[in-house]
């Protein structure tokens, strides 16, 4: 148990590394420094734009594929 709670603190911590040096960069770089950012018709993740549309379009392609009810093993 307490391998598990060194390992979810470290991993926090890096987490927050990252994003703190995410801004830092960013902020420097080109003045755009937000971390995330959500619009009416999208959603901006540190450099990541993911807009609705085509998640809900991935979303029905993948149902069009998949069975209602399949077996996992």
């Amino acid at each position: 148990m307490k391998q598990f709670k060194i390992l979810s603190v470290a991993t926090v911590f890096l987490i927050i590394g990252v994003l703190v040096a995410y801004r830092n960069t960013a902020y420097l770089g080109y003045n755009k420094s937000y971390i995330v950012s959500i619009n009416s018709d999208s959603v901006d993740v540190m450099d990541y734009h993911i807009e609705y549309n085509t998640v809900k379009e991935k979303t029905e392609n993948i149902k069009k594929i998949v069975p209602d009810t399949f077996m996992t093993i």
